[in-house]
Order: structure tokens, then sequence, then C-alpha cells
């Protein structure tokens, strides 16, 4: 009897529980339409959304076909901008030195050549002083290798002259003005002699032919103009030789005070540096202890000061960090292949040079791109992080980047593929299911799921190995909101 009356009340308890599910189904499943028994409602799948005319104005929803394009896969590697070495550059007191004034603040743009501190030392003025002292040695060797060049010329002219035998007060007059140096009192004075000797010869010569005179006596007077001849020649012999040995010594000497100022001046360069100049250095006539002493420490190149850790009255040793200057047009990013990628970007990063790659920096935002050239690719396997070392040029004239910040490096790896591709945005996932969007209707606002099977994944665009087709309009922007929308339906039911 009691099991009897426990049945009884289970049959009416379904009956019940089936009666109220019917009233509170949704309209669409009941098939009646706001309650109007006479027009069938026609029957709405699960994964499609039908977006009223007020959430389809708030909702920005934009298709596009699905498309085959060439892509290539990409391996992301981990990276950092830094400084380009050749561009960045810690100047350095060249030896020890009071600093008078520094021109600069951090930040400051500057130019090559620009001054950033003045200093001065003792050593650089006893540099500069031998410096100038073998500019005046050389000035003076200039001006003897000139006067000797020219008191040979001249004595050339002379005894070529004189050996035409003219007389006396034409020579004096000729080579009255031209400079002969010692060699007027040597030549002149044996040319006379010879002159006067012949004379003596000519006016006898008649006398000796009338026999007035000796034999022995003609004799006599004819052996003084030969000898007084002979004496003349050796005269110009030895003023010969000798103004050609005075010639050479100052050629000499000139050459080794030329080589003393190059020297000297090298001597000064090494002790300033490659990125130091003396002040007033076009400045010859400037001989004060003061300005002999002191010294500007200038920029390498055009860019900016980076850091500034030199003051006013600080004294220095030589080699104390004073200013980081660098240019920051173009950045280095610096980047590591560990082995285990290397195959896959081996046949991009061989021969690399000149080759560009993609560069995303986390703190602009991974939707913002850069590219960069390669610089070089590493020959070797660094020992202590296992990877290849890649170095790539990013030009950052615009000033947005800054070195230090970090980066991700795109390396294209494997072969180019022709591929059915839709946007990132478009692929949604739900339950481990990737699926998109595909518009039914679009002026009708009627969107459906379909589920699909994705392949590669790249920052552009994902590709989609089944589940659709070339030219179906994929939901690309509003994807998410259709999402939502099929997930509410879903729980509504």
């Amino acid at each position: 009897m009691r099991n009897r009356i426990l049945i009884a009340v289970t049959v009416v308890a379904c009956v019940a529980a089936v009666a109220g599910g019917a009233m509170w189904a949704p309209r669409w499943w009941q098939g009646k339409p706001d309650g109007n028994a006479d027009e069938p409602s026609p029957a709405k799948s699960p994964t499609t959304v039908v977006l009223t005319p007020e959430k389809f104005a708030t909702l920005k929803i934009r298709c596009e076909p699905a498309a085959r394009r060439e892509l290539q896969e990409t391996c992301v590697v981990p990276g950092r901008l830094e400084y380009r070495r050749v561009k960045r550059v810690e100047v350095k007191a060249p030896v020890e030195a009071v600093i008078q004034e520094v021109k600069v603040k951090p930040g400051a743009a500057v130019e090559a050549g620009t001054p950033l501190a003045l200093l001065t030392s003792p050593g650089v003025g006893l540099a500069r002083a031998e410096v100038e002292k073998s500019e005046s040695d050389l000035r003076i060797a200039n001006h003897t290798q000139e006067w000797n060049d020219a008191i040979a010329r001249n004595l050339g002219e002379l005894q070529a002259y004189l050996r035409e035998k003219p007389r006396s007060q034409e020579v004096e007059e000729k080579f009255n003005d031209k400079l002969l140096g010692d060699h007027r009192q040597n030549v002149l004075p044996a040319y006379t002699e010879f002159i006067r000797a012949q004379k003596l010869w000519d006016a006898n010569d008649l006398t000796r032919k009338s026999g007035s005179i000796s034999e022995q006596k003609a004799r006599q007077f004819e052996a003084d103009r030969d000898k007084a001849w002979e004496s003349f020649l050796s005269v110009c012999e030895q003023s010969e030789y000798d103004a050609w040995q005075a010639r050479e010594k100052a050629m000499q000497n000139r050459t080794y005070a030329r080589r003393m100022v190059d020297v000297n001046k090298q001597k000064l360069a090494t002790l300033l540096g490659e990125f130091s100049k003396p002040e007033n250095s076009d400045d010859s006539d400037s001989t004060g202890a003061a300005e002999i002493t002191r010294f500007f420490m200038v920029a390498p190149f055009a860019g900016t000061v980076e850091q500034r850790l030199a003051s006013d009255s600080q004294r220095v040793e030589a080699g104390t960090l004073l200013f980081v200057v660098a240019n920051t047009d173009v950045l280095e990013v610096s980047a590591e292949v560990r082995e285990g990628d290397w195959p896959k970007v081996a046949p991009y990063l061989r021969d690399g040079e000149g080759k560009t790659l993609k560069i995303s920096v986390s703190a602009l935002g991974e939707d913002r791109e850069f590219e960069a050239t390669i610089d070089y690719v590493g020959r070797y396997v660094d020992d202590q992080n296992k990877a290849v070392p890649v170095m790539a040029l990013l030009d950052n004239s615009r000033r947005e980047l800054v070195p230090g910040m970090f980066a991700r490096i795109q390396i294209p790896a494997g072969q180019i593929e022709n591929e059915l591709v839709v946007p990132p945005a478009a692929l949604r996932t739900n339950d481990r299911q990737d699926f998109v969007f595909i518009a039914d209707d679009h002026e009708k606002r009627t969107y459906h799921r379909v589920d699909v099977q994705v392949g590669k994944r790249t920052p552009e665009w994902v590709t989609i190995a089944s589940g659709l087709s070339p030219g179906q309009r994929v939901v690309v922007e509003g994807a998410n909101a259709l999402k939502n929308e099929l997930l509410l339906e879903r729980d509504e039911e």
C-alpha cells in the first residue's frame, strides 16, 4: 500500500514539473513568438548570434573575407637596445689637471669639437713650449736654407761671368747687390789679382818685343799672370765646394727642424688625447704661461652629453672619467639565438648582413613595430648562454627609443608558404576550441560561430588549417563582443 502511494506522488510531481517547464521555456523554444500561436518562429541555432539594431549600433563590427597569403614562420627572440659602440665615447682626462670651467649640462646637444670643459695642466704647457720652440727652429732653418740657396746660385753666376774675364769695375757693378756671403771677399780679390797680373803682362808685352826688357823678365810677368789665374780658379773651386756644403747642411737642418716640429706636435697630441685641443691653438703669438697650460675637452662627434661627472675647480688624475657623449640617431639591437632555434633561422641569418628584422619594444606597446638592419651575425656560440649573438642597427632619429629598453626580435624561419589566414583579432577560444564568427547576413546583423583548426601563428596573421574557406566574410573587429553575446544567450537557455 505504501509503495503505491509513493508511485502516485512521483507521477504527480513529474507532471507538474513538465507543465512548469513549458510555462517558463523561451518563446522561441515553445515555437510561439510573443504568445502568438498562429505564427511559428524559425528555429535558431545555438551557434548563431542575431544582434538587435540597438546593440549593432553600439558594437563596432567589421568583416573581411578570408584570403590566402604568403607567410613565413618567425622565431621570436629577446633582445636589448644599446648604444651604438662606435657612437658612444667616454671622455677622460688625458693628464693630471685642474678643471677650470665645465661648459655643458647633461642632455646638452653638441657638435663635433664643441668644448665640454676648460682644464689647465703644466705638463701640457711644457709640451706646447717644445712645439713653439721647434716651430721657431724650423723658421730659422727655412731662412738659412733660402740664404744658402741664393749664395750658391749667385756664386755660380759670378764664376761663369768671371771666366769671360770682364773688367773688375764691371764685376762690381753687376754683382754689387747680389748675395755672395763670405765668398765675395775670397773670389773677387783673387780675380782682381789676376786682372792686375794680366795688365802687367799686357803692358810689358810690347816692351819685350822691342827688346827693352830681357826675356827672363818677360817670362816672370807671364808666370805671375798664370799663377794669379790658377790661384783664382782654386779659390773658385773651394768657394763652390763650401757653398754646396753649406747648402746641404742647411737642407739637413731644415729637414731635422721640420721633423722635430712633427714629433713635438705628435707628443702634444698624444698627451692631450683624441678629445682635447689646446686653448688658442690657432694663435701662434699666445705665449703667456696661463694660456699655454690650458686646453679644452671637446665632443668627439655630434650627439648629446649622456653623463657629466666633472665639476669646476676639480683636480683630476689622468684617466678620470669626465663625460659620456653618445649619438643615439642609430641604436644597436643585440639578440641571442639559442642553439635550439639556430637550425630554423640559419637560412635567413646566414650571410644576413644588410637584411631586415622586425623589432617590437615592450615600453612602446607590442603593436608598434620597427625595422632593424642586420649589422653582423656572430661566428661562434657563446660559452655562457649557449647562443649565437646577432647585432642589428635601428633608426632612432625620432628619439622614441632609449638605450637599455628590452625588445622582441622576429627572425624569419622556415619556407614561405601560401596559407589561408585571418587576423589574430578574429580568432576566439572557448573550452579549448578555436573558432571565428562568419557574417551570414551583415545587413540583418546575423553571425554564426565556425570552429576552426589553427595552424601557424604570426603577429599579423593566424593560419587556418580547416573549418574555413577563402572568401568567407570573417568578423575581424567585434568578435569578442559576439562571443559574449553567444555565451549570454546560452546561459539564458
